[in-house]
């Protein structure tokens, strides 16, 4: 089977995480994979997961400088024209935008799929995408999978109809690196005395991560006089915002920066800190379940799920500084008494990347299978 995976770019995010391990277990399972991005790369950041890619996968870059442009149409037309693919797997927005005419006029020979890698509702407030969005899927052009429980009752309020299939996100494997030794003494240095505990938050300083919430109930926290440090890894805290995330932390909150290495911070950390006002399957979740530490989080889409199953994360009541600081004191209160087993186990059983991949795989052949039972040309199906 011919796959390609198609994002903007390579950075530094969770759904460019996944599809690099997508890629790379779809390689694996002996799939003949191309993993395309769009954005021209006029800096490192727009390849920041290139290094974890397979060798094994060949990676095309569309060299768009432009978000959109009649160039670029052409293009992506072309590449679907010439490569024939049996399935064109779209991630985030601008994929899906940009790749729309080879969705409504290549059709014969291709199927094409989008995974929803966020809540629904945030959709409604880019219009471009959000018209195309209900327009493609009204029709049954795109084939549509959404990635937690949650996530699809999200896309099911806001589209007026079901997603195609639910397939729950997954994660390669995590393995500390050479650099784990060094990162343990860097680590070593910024805490306060060797019982302090470690606390990490990893994420691109965005609105949607909320950080001003984390920072402000981890300040009442540290004010209250626990021995903790947090250490926050992800890029765009050299901003106007970042900056002045930086201004209202106390001395205990350390920006590290972007970290190739983040399973070394993992294993070394003993919670993992979210606080997005929405989320859809946070990659970073399944990292910390990986790597076997305690999740504190907000209560957005994926953690509520891994809650209503059992695991035992300690989720803010709603949104505000005083619940989340709540959430971090009952974490303080119980964590003597936590399995950090629970969290590994389940990794392994319900979101290692070979589980997800496989359950992508049997998707794709069911929708080709589909396709080849019926007559299609251009945008019009007879089923």
């Amino acid at each position: 089977m011919k796959i390609l995976q198609i994002i903007y770019s390579l950075s530094s995010g969770g759904a460019e995480r996944f599809v690099v391990d997508l890629s790379n277990e779809l390689k694996n399972l002996g799939e003949e994979v191309y993993l395309t991005t769009i954005k021209y790369k006029n800096s490192e950041s727009d390849t920041f997961y290139l290094h974890d890619l397979s060798s094994d996968v060949e990676i095309i870059n569309l060299e768009s400088k432009t978000k959109y442009s009649l160039k670029g149409f052409l293009k992506n037309y072309y590449l679907v024209y010439r490569m024939k693919p049996d399935v064109v797997h779209l991630h985030l927005n601008l994929a899906l935008i940009n790749f729309i005419l080879p969705i409504l006029f290549l059709r014969r020979k291709t199927v094409y799929v989008q995974t929803l890698h966020n809540k629904a509702e945030n959709y409604k407030n880019k219009t471009l995408s959000f018209f195309l969005m209900k327009f493609l899927y009204s029709l049954n052009l795109v084939k549509l999978i959404t990635i937690s429980a949650d996530n699809d009752k999200s896309f099911e309020r806001v589209f007026n109809r079901k997603s195609d299939t639910v397939i729950i996100n997954g994660r390669a494997k995590m393995q500390k690196t050479n650099l784990f030794d060094i990162t343990n003494k860097e680590i070593n240095k910024l805490k306060q005395t060797k019982n302090t505990i470690i606390f990490l938050h990893i994420a691109r300083c965005a609105p949607q991560k909320n950080q001003k919430l984390l920072i402000s109930a981890f300040n009442k926290f540290i004010e209250n006089g626990e021995d903790a440090i947090l250490l926050i890894i992800g890029s765009g805290y050299d901003t106007k915002e970042g900056e002045n995330l930086k201004s209202i932390s106390n001395n205990n909150i350390f920006y590290l920066g972007p970290k190739q290495n983040v399973a070394d911070y993992y294993f070394l950390s003993d919670a993992f800190c979210l606080s997005s006002l929405y989320e859809g399957m946070p990659i970073t979740l399944i990292e910390a379940l990986a790597c076997g530490i305690t999740p504190i989080s907000t209560p957005v889409s994926g953690v509520i799920d891994i809650i209503n199953d059992g695991v035992p994360c300690y989720i803010s009541s709603d949104f505000s500084v005083n619940s989340y600081y709540n959430a971090l004191n009952k974490y303080i209160l119980k964590r003597n008494n936590i399995d950090n087993k629970l969290f590994t186990r389940y990794y392994e059983n319900n979101l290692s990347m070979d589980n997800c991949a496989t359950k992508y795989l049997n998707f794709y052949k069911n929708c080709i299978n589909k396709t080849k039972s019926r007559k299609t040309f251009s945008i019009f199906t007879i089923k």
